[in-house]
């Protein structure tokens, strides 16, 4: 989670952790310390604990003794449990959940009978007990109630010292009318009122909490549980918060006055409507491998507005949003962790949600579901919604292209937050589930922000590029390895009185070429977004044009750019940072040929070739004036090529070759070029440039001499 940058992480305790037999046994201390401990550990790193009290599973021994939400006395059970979370762990926790999508644990545990207590009557389902028709609505009532008895104990036992604030978290799909008819538009309302807004009281929401009872009594009649005169006076100040878990959406057809098929919703109790994926055949999103659940971004913003116009825009939270994907036998952890359908998804559904937030909805923050893979009831082990890969052999988490994806996605909006606070659209914090919590900075949070802004880091764009760079003589070491050939630096730093203060060379180096994979981890979990590299020319062409091409050279260049990829890290080349083959050299005396020009074009367009389907920056040279004044003008590099007094070479011009290798390399990078313009780039869709080494010269006085003097540096070293 910290690698991520996140600021908060959603979790739900195990009621029978705490309580294993709920009320009528003791505290398991054991569950009290392992909740301290995350809790300390996750405040360790800066990260803010947001609590669910029950995530559907609650202690066995609630359903043995007395049939857990059919019963009253679950009321007093979850009340007593709550009791014990908030005195064990609110002086830490300031934000709690009572239940998770109550109407999901109700309709599945109650009326089709697959989540336990596995109740239910036909034709709903096939259940040993239940009655699919009175029992979700006795069990809903009783969660209600229970909900409102903690918040109860809460806002009377703890709010006032704690200072927290509390919520309850719905499963809340966009249901849209399948045709402008009256009818269908209702009967989409009817659909959330089934589902989400039976579940809400609130102050404010009373009359609306009521209003929309009464629209379900208008069907339901006596099947729905009445609320004494104590408890709707309990419902008052219900709750601070709306949890809202969103994935996708559907079309709603009314079945009050037509006959509709088997299906969601159709009967009765569950409001007279039908839902579908699609309309006239066409799907409403795009369709994924999960069945109905379609990619609707716009639903995001949809729920997000209905809730916000409902409700007096009471404060929200998406507190889950993800995309799954199946696992299937044949997958490959390389294809599971290349995950670019969830990148979509993800960045499709945060844009509608800014989107919504822009247009004034009161939403504090975002929960990705989830950081891990992890066990999707009674789908198993058999879906992946998870950031993180996990190998359920070894439970070895790797982080797939997603989790990257989230990370910069985090770090571009914290750059660009309002350090005021005040325009929460703007900087609000994305939770890992990930939210924003203004008053609970730490002063090292505060002190990076206030100094990002002073530093106007804000002002880089969007899709800015973040990396770190290297070159292939000073990284990679693997001399000779798997057929490279030498090159220029391989015979000079071996060449007895050569300019290298300590005697060294690069036949090692830092041993990249056998540790990429290592150092690519290190650029991940600095949170860079690009690294730029060279590639070695002699590992491609060890003797040139005038050999083979080296495949495992290649073979090398596309494990680097792939396992990049592979992190959600931009590869950034430049074909040549100094080095070439030196077989050039000895056989036209490298870049002093126009021969140079040929050999760099045929080198290119095999890189080009190789690389470019993934590859979208290109550079031909790096810091070619140093190239040449190093190597032909003071001879410290080689070729080594100079003349007095500019240096002590044994071959060499210093007055003329430095402008011939230049003029040289100017043609080459013009050849690589045309190459890429004519037979890459329409297809690749890359870039190509050049790096120049950009001192800044500073006149030494204000008078025109020396200014005139700036601008000959200039240009004798970078305008050429």
């Amino acid at each position: 989670m910290h690698s991520l940058g996140v600021n908060s992480y959603r979790f739900s305790i195990s009621w029978a952790r705490i309580l294993p037999k709920g009320r009528f046994g003791e505290i398991n201390e054991a569950g009290i310390k392992f909740y301290n401990n995350l809790i300390d550990g996750l405040l360790l790193k800066g990260i803010e604990p947001f609590i669910t009290l029950t995530h559907i599973d609650f202690p066995q021994e609630l359903e043995d003794r007395y049939g857990s939400w059919l019963s009253p006395e679950s009321q007093e059970d979850f009340a007593y449990y709550a009791d014990i979370c908030f005195k064990s762990f609110g002086d830490r926790v300031k934000y709690w959940v009572t239940f998770n999508e109550p109407s999901f644990q109700v309709k599945l545990g109650y009326q089709a009978g697959t989540f336990p207590p596995s109740r239910c009557s036909k034709p709903f389902g096939n259940c040993t007990y239940g009655d699919s028709e009175k029992e979700p609505f006795i069990a809903a009532h009783n969660i209600i109630l229970a909900h409102i008895a903690a918040v109860h104990i809460y806002r009377t036992k703890y709010q006032a010292t704690q200072g927290g604030s509390l919520g309850i978290v719905l499963h809340c799909f966009w249901y849209e009318p399948i045709s402008n008819s009256v009818a269908d538009k209702l009967a989409a309302e009817r659909a959330q009122s089934f589902s989400i807004n039976w579940y809400i009281p609130f102050t404010i929401l009373f009359f609306i909490f009521y209003t929309n009872k009464a629209k379900m009594q208008d069907i339901l009649g006596s099947i729905l549980p009445e609320f004494s005169k104590t408890e709707k006076q309990k419902l008052n100040k219900g709750l601070d918060f709306i949890g809202i878990n969103h994935y996708t959406s559907f079309y709603v057809r009314n079945c009050m006055l037509t006959t509709c098929g088997p299906g969601k919703g159709t009967s009765k109790t569950e409001g007279y409507w039908t839902q579908s994926s699609q309309k006239n055949g066409i799907d409403i999103g795009e369709p994924t491998e999960l069945a109905g659940m379609n990619v609707y971004p716009q639903g995001m913003e949809k729920i997000v507005t209905y809730l916000k116009d409902r409700y007096h825009n009471v404060p929200m939270i998406i507190t889950e949003n993800g995309y799954g994907d199946m696992n299937k036998p044949n997958s490959t952890t390389e294809s599971l962790l290349h995950d670019v359908e969830r990148i979509k998804y993800l960045a499709g559904y945060l844009d509608a949600l800014s989107t919504a937030i822009k247009k004034g909805a009161d939403v504090r923050g975002y929960f990705v579901w989830s950081l891990l893979d992890n066990f999707e009831w009674n789908d198993g082990y058999t879906i992946r919604f998870g950031l993180h890969h996990v190998d359920y052999k070894t439970l070895r988490r790797t982080p797939k292209s997603s989790a990257t994806w989230y990370r910069n996605f985090i770090s571009q909006h914290i750059l660009a937050m309002d350090i005021s606070m005040n325009k929460l659209y703007i900087g609000f914090f994305f939770l890992l589930q990930i939210f924003f919590l203004p008053h609970s900075i730490s002063s090292d949070q505060l002190i990076l922000r206030q100094s990002l802004k002073k530093k106007n880091l804000s002002a880089f764009p969007s899709n800015f590029l973040f990396g770190t760079a290297s070159s292939a003589y000073q990284y990679e070491g693997g001399y000779l390895a798997d057929g490279k050939g030498l090159n220029n630096w391989d015979v000079y730093s071996h060449k007895p009185g050569n300019n290298i203060v300590d005697g060294s060379n690069g036949d090692i180096a830092v041993d990249y070429y056998h540790r990429y994979l290592e150092d690519i981890d290190l650029m991940h979990s600095l949170g860079v977004n690009s690294y730029r590299f060279s590639i070695s020319w002699a590992r491609i062409l060890p003797k040139g044009r005038f050999g083979e091409i080296n495949g495992a050279g290649i073979k090398f260049y596309n494990n680097v750019i792939d396992g990049l990829l592979l992190k959600g890290i931009e590869p950034f080349i430049t074909l040549t940072h100094i080095d070439f083959p030196q077989e050039l050299e000895d056989r036209y005396g490298s870049w002093l040929s126009p021969e140079s020009q040929e050999d760099f074009a045929y080198y290119a367009d095999i890189c080009f070739k190789s690389f470019g389907d993934r590859v979208k920056y290109w550079v031909t040279f790096n810091q070619p004036d140093s190239q040449v004044k190093f190597g032909y003008l003071t001879g410290t590099f080689p070729p080594s090529h100079c003349s007095k007094p500019f240096g002590n070479c044994t071959y060499g011009d210093s007055e003329k070759e430095p402008f011939i290798a230049s003029h040289n390399i100017i043609l080459a990078h013009i050849a690589a070029v045309h190459v890429y313009r004519t037979k890459y780039q329409e297809t690749q869709g890359g870039s190509i440039g050049i790096v120049l080494n950009g001192a800044w010269y500073e006149p030494i006085s204000n008078s025109l001499v020396d200014k005139l003097a700036a601008e000959r540096a200039r240009s004798f070293t970078i305008n050429w």
